[in-house]
């Protein structure tokens, strides 16, 4: 299916009741920035119009590091960073939210991120996240911030406008959209019972039967011709490794 021309068709990507997924797998960092940046802009542009041509609708972006990075994760191939961060600062008086999603906060962009007014932190382990989610969370206390590694599934907390203070929340998961096959993998045991495609097998094989026979006549061949044909060289001194210039007195 073709992606929608979001500039001339955008009710085709925001309806009333319709969710839109983009999914990026498969391009390089570049192109899966470009999209992101091409499909928000003309989408936010619709609504900064005021053209009623589509509603107000709320734009979710997963791994989003990858499409607002930090200076230190490098920003030249990125041309959603500036994108996401006009959206962010003019959307809401448009009509026009984000939320974003990402393991590893400390590799978001902090100029973005200082335009988000509530945050939901889940688990976090690594000291840089857990000391980068402080700074940019203005109610987050010390205390609060040492909880975070202790969070087991669906445990975080909220900060922000959408509470009056720093809450301890548990989020319900839908029994329908949890896999089983997620957290579960036995790659030792896959290792050890893995066993090559018996067609993959029977075609190597094959191959490397013709590519044996096809040596060994060559072989022959050679042999042949070095018995006929005697060396011109034979009788002469060959140079040495790195030429025949000796030096004087040898």
């Amino acid at each position: 299916m073709e992606m929608p021309d979001p500039a001339d068709a955008p009710d085709e990507i925001v309806s009333p009741g319709m969710v839109s997924i983009f999914y990026l797998a498969g391009y390089d960092h570049l192109n899966q920035s470009a999209i992101v940046s091409l499909v928000l802009e003309a989408l936010f542009a619709h609504r900064a119009t005021l053209s009623d041509t589509i509603p107000p609708f709320q734009a979710i972006i997963e791994e989003a590091h990858n499409f607002i990075p930090s200076r230190q994760e490098g920003t030249d191939e990125t041309p959603s960073l500036m994108t996401i961060r006009k959206v962010i600062t003019e959307g809401r008086k448009f009509g026009t939210g984000l939320i974003l999603i990402s393991q590893r906060p400390s590799r978001l962009d902090e100029t973005t991120l200082a335009q988000c007014n509530s945050f939901l932190v889940l688990r976090l382990v690594n000291p840089r996240d857990k000391s980068f989610v402080r700074s940019v969370m203005e109610n987050l206390s010390e205390a609060d911030a040492n909880i975070l590694q202790t969070f087991g599934p669906g445990q975080g907390i909220v900060s922000g406008q959408a509470v009056r203070f720093p809450l301890l929340v548990k989020v319900k998961f839908d029994e329908d959209l949890v896999s089983e096959a997620i957290g579960d993998e036995d790659f030792i045991s896959e290792a050890r019972d893995w066993k090559p495609n018996a067609h993959r097998k029977a075609n190597t094989d094959i191959v490397k039967q013709n590519l044996g026979s096809t040596t060994a006549e060559t072989v022959q061949v050679s042999g042949h011709e070095s018995k006929s044909q005697p060396s011109a060289q034979s009788g002469k001194k060959r140079p040495g490794r790195r030429g025949g210039i000796r030096p004087e007195g040898f």
